[in-house]
């Protein structure tokens, strides 16, 4: 409480207070606790309000995102760097249809060509079964 309007201030926590509220909320986080019971253990054992305790969840997961997005960027450089590798000793010893199926491949990691899932294909066979019965007529 200050001293002179006797209102309660709270006072920022420091850097070392606010990693250890995270590192709380990451592992309640992964033992599976419920949202609001984390909640409830954040503000009784820090004194800080239900916007607080929401903001260190959130803190945590976008900092989990961030992780994830980065470790998928580097799976996929390492995939396509390994791939490149295959393709150069498959030229060097002129296996044509192994450097066929690596170039696809690497289409695929790259995210060059769209694979459509089934159900969105349906129409598209629909389309080509009516052209192909057309011309063979």
């Amino acid at each position: 409480m200050h001293f002179i309007t006797g209102i309660l201030v709270l006072s920022k926590a420091s850097k070392i207070d606010l990693e250890e509220r995270i590192r709380l909320t990451k592992d309640l986080l992964v033992q599976r606790i419920p949202r609001s019971q984390i909640i409830k253990s954040l503000e009784e054992k820090y004194g800080i309000k239900q916007r607080q305790a929401e903001n260190y969840i959130s803190k945590v997961y976008k900092e989990w995102a961030d992780q994830t997005n980065q470790s998928k960027h580097i799976r996929r450089f390492e995939q396509r760097e390994s791939l490149l590798h295959l393709y150069q000793a498959a030229k060097e010893e002129k296996k044509f249809s192994t450097c066929l199926q690596i170039e696809k491949l690497l289409a695929r990691v790259d995210g060059t060509f769209y694979t459509p899932d089934e159900k969105q294909s349906e129409p598209w066979r629909l389309i080509i079964k009516d052209y192909t019965s057309k011309n063979t007529e």
